[in-house]
């Protein structure tokens, strides 16, 4: 019984070495904001506080006399996801693009509130400020969320919604298992990985994430990696996303809200190959958006905006001169 018990100790004793060793192995300090600022802002980034304190990153870009099109990103991304889309869509319209709370160059914010509430804050702050009235909002994934709640909150404000890729306002039953085993961000939703991941190298787990989203398109590359990566270890951003990751369990409300009232034309743009969220929530936004049309691609993922951009861009130039 000694024997078996030193035996014991021992090997508590060793994997607690190997622990130790792979930590200080996969240890990864914050970048500093001034460095990551520096690399990633170009000619067109501004900084906007807004009456919360909040300071949030943002492009306006393209014709001042064209339509106005407010572009929202996704969970760990940023607005440097629809400089593909800028850049076709520039001599024709308007583009304001922005990094959410806790997201790109806007990181960490004051208040230190990711909600959804935060996020039409943050909107709105943006839109008035450049005394835009009206205007076309999209989003992709979560900013696809943003987008429909925004629309919610202020109808007053939409002219026309773009939904990519986007979450919606259902309970996830169905697809949960699908999409938790698909996701490389689902391991967030464990409290002892949260605690780790707020210091190791998440190089992996992005790379990882990247090549799932993004369907393996040609586009993921070290250049894109990297720029996700170096977002995320923007100081103060680690702990931001795993606040938001904390909650991704929590549902937009007990009884999900009613899209039937949003009545602004809309387009539903959707990667038939997404591995984390199915072709059936874009059909759903069809079926209980009173004004929408669904545009199914068959060979991209998540991330369709970049993953074929001038292919995903000629469905926007469409919908907009309909009407």
């Amino acid at each position: 019984m000694e024997r078996i018990m030193k035996t014991g100790k021992w090997i508590a004793i060793t994997i607690a070495i190997l622990l130790a060793i792979a930590f200080v192995v996969l240890y990864q300090p914050d970048l500093s904001r001034e460095e990551v600022d520096t690399k990633y802002r170009n000619h067109a980034s501004k900084f906007l506080v807004l009456n919360n304190g909040n300071r949030i990153h943002y492009r306006d870009q393209g014709s001042p006399d064209g339509k106005t099109i407010m572009l929202l990103h996704g969970f760990t991304s940023s607005l440097h996801t629809w400089e593909p889309w800028v850049d076709l869509l520039k001599d024709t319209f308007r583009i304001v693009t922005l990094d959410l709370p806790g997201h790109g160059l806007t990181g960490a914010v004051e208040n230190q509130d990711y909600s959804t509430t935060s996020f039409s804050e943050t909107i709105l702050g943006v839109a008035d400020a450049l005394s835009i009235d009206s205007f076309v909002l999209g989003g992709n994934s979560m900013g696809g969320g943003a987008t429909w709640q925004f629309a919610l909150a202020y109808p007053e404000r939409i002219t026309h919604m773009i939904l990519i890729n986007a979450t919606g306002p259902w309970p996830r039953q169905d697809d949960r298992k699908t999409k938790n085993q698909n996701s490389p961000f689902a391991a967030l939703e464990w409290q002892w990985f949260r605690r780790l991941a707020r210091h190791i190298n998440p190089r992996y787990l992005v790379e990882r994430g990247l090549l799932k989203a993004y369907n393996n398109a040609p586009v993921v590359d070290r250049k894109l990696v990297d720029r996700y990566l170096e977002m995320i270890l923007r100081e103060g951003t680690r702990d931001a996303i795993l606040k938001q990751s904390a909650k991704r369990r929590t549902h937009v409300g007990s009884t999900p809200p009613s899209l039937d009232v949003l009545t602004q034309p809309t387009l539903v743009m959707w990667g038939a190959m997404d591995s984390l969220i199915p072709v059936s929530v874009g059909e759903r936004f069809v079926g209980e958006l009173p004004n929408a049309e669904l545009v199914v691609y068959p060979h991209l993922g998540h991330v369709p905006m970049e993953e074929d951009a001038s292919k995903s861009v000629k469905d926007i130039i469409r919908f907009l001169s309909l009407t």
